[in-house]
């Protein structure tokens, strides 16, 4: 007999037929040289039992799931949470030298269902006025006035992972709400939201106790204003009784903002972004926010507990951008300390002749504008003249402001104008002619008056307006406004001004010898001699010769005076 030996070759094929699933729905069936699929089961889809197949039914599989490897038992077992659930499938051919992975990523639906299931009142006879149905959405109920001020309310939504609210307050699954009861109706508003948050059902509840009702409550649910802010400068103010809400741009050096929400009723309640906010608690609170929309939610509720306010605050963090300045420079002087872009403050000082100063800002970023105290310049010639001041230094603040009119960077230069050392006078305000004729420079004078002139006045003028000047009288300290007048004695007064300048100190002394009385002590003087007197020299004093006989011993002066309060020596 004959035997035939036949070798069959090993399947290279290492594609997939199928992920072996009746529940999930596909988006697209499998296809030669896909690896990535998706698709979808129903919020009540939460297991299946996979049973992936190879094309050549002899390829070999490895499965994962959530990227945990899984063994079959039957199958290859999956828990579905809600949103995207991981498949994995590795597909290996019959002759090992092929190797694809295929990924299916399985969305479980989130439920719509916003429908209440039931809603009953244990222990209250006669229960509400009208059985219980999901699309009834207005019910009362009834209760004599008793010692009981308060009830539980059973409620359960249809959907297990919907939320349910009474009055605004969440009422976790199987939970009752313990209802307060007050005499009179009572009203509770039951807000159901299904899971996926696309729909709400709103039933409610009015439930009316005998005895008498408590002071109506307010239904106020506003805010007064909002302010959201950040150190050290960022601060952004709503009034809303007449502002409306807009998107706030922060810089984005500000990382994390703080709210203070002033509620227009003191009774009322706010939360944020969920969270219950007390002005007194909550203020310094800091909420980061990331480049981009960040939305933060807060809800006003009424002190009556029905009424609510939604305001949705967009705070939206810009992109980065470069505001600093490449230099800056002032015409006198050097700064202190020197230049650095990331150094803001800088300080100078500058004679105090100098009244203006010019300032030379260079931006790094070309699209950027800068404002010098604010007057903006142009970018073409970059500088700024600024006036400057005596007494406290004068602050030039130079902004720059990016494209977007929000982020800025602000560099202070604080210059000091330094007291002067000017301690001349522009006038000595003599009341009589003074020689020399007065100059700053020169510091002595003189003034001759009549004798019959008894006062002197004097009222120094200073150069610069911050000198102080002082007079003195014979030694004395003068005060011109105790005595405007000086008296002067007959013969010498002298007048000392001494100005100390406004840097307290230089000074400068000018020195006024006022004479009273004639300078001419003779109108004629005459000796016993026949040869008459010769006039030499002198204006203000005279020299006379004249001769006398050889055998003359002695001779007689006889002057004459002019003034006859002169004294002769």
């Amino acid at each position: 007999f004959y035997t035939v030996l036949i070798d069959r070759a090993k399947s290279p094929d290492a594609t997939l037929a199928s992920f072996g699933s009746e529940l999930v729905t596909m988006t697209s069936p499998i296809v030669d040289g896909t690896l990535n699929y998706s698709g979808t089961v129903t919020h009540t889809t939460s297991n299946d039992r996979f049973n992936p197949a190879s094309s050549s039914g002899r390829a070999s599989l490895k499965v994962w799931v959530n990227d945990q490897p899984v063994d079959s038992y039957g199958g290859y077992y999956m828990l579905f949470g809600f949103g995207t659930n991981k498949l994995t499938v590795e597909v290996t051919s019959e002759d090992g030298n092929n190797t694809k992975t295929y990924n299916l990523n399985v969305v479980r639906e989130k439920s719509n269902n916003a429908r209440l299931a039931n809603l009953y009142i244990p222990f209250l006879e006669g229960g509400l006025d009208q059985s219980f149905d999901g699309d009834v959405y207005a019910y009362t109920a009834n209760m004599a006035d008793s010692i009981y001020t308060g009830l539980p309310l059973r409620l359960h939504a249809e959907n297990d992972f919907a939320t349910v609210k009474v009055n605004g307050l969440a009422v976790p699954r199987f939970q009752d709400y313990q209802m307060v009861l007050h005499g009179g109706p009572n009203t509770f508003n039951i807000v159901v939201t299904s899971q996926d948050g696309s729909q709400t059902k709103t039933y409610q509840l009015v439930f009316t106790r005998g005895g008498t009702p408590p002071p109506a409550k307010s239904p106020v649910a506003r805010l007064a204003s909002l302010n959201v802010s950040a150190a050290p400068s960022f601060s952004k103010n709503f009034n809303l009784s007449y502002e409306e809400l807009t998107t706030i741009n922060a810089p984005n050096s500000v990382a994390s903002v703080r709210f203070f929400l002033n509620k227009e009723h003191p009774n009322s309640t706010i939360t944020l972004n969920g969270a219950a906010y007390d002005a007194e608690i909550n203020e310094s609170d800091l909420h980061p926010i990331v480049v981009g929309d960040n939305l933060f939610t807060v809800v006003v509720t009424a002190e009556d507990g029905v009424v609510t306010k939604t305001y949705e605050v967009h705070v939206n963090r810009l992109p980065y951008v470069n505001v600093d300045l490449a230099s800056l420079s002032i015409n006198r002087g050097p700064l202190t300390p020197v230049f650095s872009a990331a150094t803001t403050t800088y300080n100078v000082s500058v004679p105090n002749n100098v009244e203006t100063v010019t300032v030379t800002p260079t931006v790094a970023n070309a699209g950027n504008t800068v404002q010098v105290n604010g007057t903006t310049i142009d970018a073409a010639n970059p500088t700024a003249t600024v006036n400057v001041f005596t007494g406290p230094p004068t602050r030039i603040r130079t902004v720059v402001r990016s494209a977007d009119g929000v982020t800025s960077k602000t560099y202070t230069i604080v210059v000091t104008r330094l007291p002067s050392d000017d301690a001349t006078l522009s006038s000595l305000g003599a009341s009589s002619a003074v020689s020399p004729v007065f100059s700053a420079a020169v510091t002595n004078y003189t003034a001759t008056v009549g004798s019959a002139v008894t006062t002197y006045t004097i009222a120094p003028l200073v150069n610069h307006p911050g000198a102080n000047a002082v007079v003195t009288v014979n030694g004395a300290p003068y005060n011109s406004e105790e005595t405007p007048e000086i008296a002067l004695e007959m013969g010498l007064t002298t007048i000392v001004t001494t100005v100390t300048a406004n840097n307290g100190v230089a000074t400068k002394t000018y020195t006024l010898k006022v004479y009273r009385g004639s300078n001419v002590a003779t109108a004629s003087l005459a000796i016993d001699t026949r040869t008459p007197l010769t006039v030499t020299t002198g204006t203000g004093y005279r020299n006379f010769v004249t001769s006398v006989d050889f055998n003359a011993t002695s001779i007689s002066v006889k002057p004459t005076l002019t003034d006859l309060n002169a004294i002769v020596t």
